[in-house]
C-alpha cells in the first residue's frame, strides 16, 4: 500500500481530503502487525461475496476506513461497508461474513476488522 501511495505521489495523483493520510496510517498499522495487502484483499473479497449474494452494494463513495493506533485501545484498522438494508438484514449479513471468515482463515488478523452497518442514507 505504501508503495502505491509513493507511485501516486510521483504521478501527482490527487486524493480526496484525508484519504491519503488515512490510507498511510492504515497501511502502517497493518504492515506493522504483519498483515499483507493479500490478506486484506482476501478478507474484503469475502465481504464482497456476501454483499453480491444479497444484491447490495455499499452506500457512499467508499467504505469507511478507521485506523486506530492508541496505547490503550491497541492497533487496528476498521473497514465498514454502509448498506441500505434493515438492521436485521445487516446483522444477518455480518453473521454470515463472520462465519465465512472463521471457516476460510484459521488465523484471522486481530488488527483488521471488516463489517457491515446500516446506512444513514436509506
Amino acid at each position: 500500500m505504501l508503495v502505491l501511495m509513493g507511485q501516486a505521489d510521483k504521478l501527482n495523483i490527487e486524493t480526496p481530503l484525508g484519504t491519503r493520510e488515512t490510507a498511510i496510517k492504515a497501511a502502517a498499522i497493518l504492515e506493522g502487525m504483519g498483515v499483507t495487502d493479500t490478506h486484506v484483499g482476501q478478507i474484503l473479497d469475502v465481504a464482497g461475496e456476501v454483499m453480491r449474494e444479497e444484491g447490495l452494494f455499499y452506500q457512499g463513495f467508499e467504505p469507511s476506513v478507521l485506523p486506530v493506533d492508541d496505547p490503550e485501545l491497541g492497533r487496528c484498522v476498521y473497514i465498514t461497508f454502509a448498506l441500505a438494508a434493515s438492521p436485521e438484514r445487516v446483522v444477518d449479513m455480518q453473521y454470515e461474513l463472520t462465519c465465512r471468515l472463521v471457516d476460510r482463515f484459521p488465523e484471522l488478523p486481530a488488527s483488521l476488522s471488516v463489517g457491515f452497518q446500516v446506512s444513514s442514507l436509506q
